[in-house]
């Protein structure tokens, strides 16, 4: 975790660096994905111990992607360019 703790800081102050490695922001990026992805694995793991229905949390989570899904259209027009997509 500290590994990829320190690239997220190296991409933000040294981009020459990465490129050397073969990194891009992109790949950052989707590392903290993964890291966000694995410790949600724990937190749902937590709730299902103490007793949470699991309906209950996929729920939830489509609840929320709901919301974010009508956030992020609520932002669009009718001429997206094709970085807006």
């Amino acid at each position: 975790m500290f590994y990829c703790y320190k690239a997220t800081r190296l991409s933000e102050s040294q981009p020459g660096y990465l490129n050397q490695k073969g990194w891009d922001r992109q790949t950052i990026r989707l590392r903290r994905l993964g890291l966000v992805a694995l410790m949600m694995l724990f937190v749902v793991g937590l709730f299902l111990s103490r007793g949470i229905d699991a309906r209950w949390l996929i729920a939830a989570g489509l609840i929320i992607m709901g919301i974010g899904n009508y956030y992020w259209m609520s932002q669009m027009n009718l001429k997206p360019g094709p970085r807006r997509l």
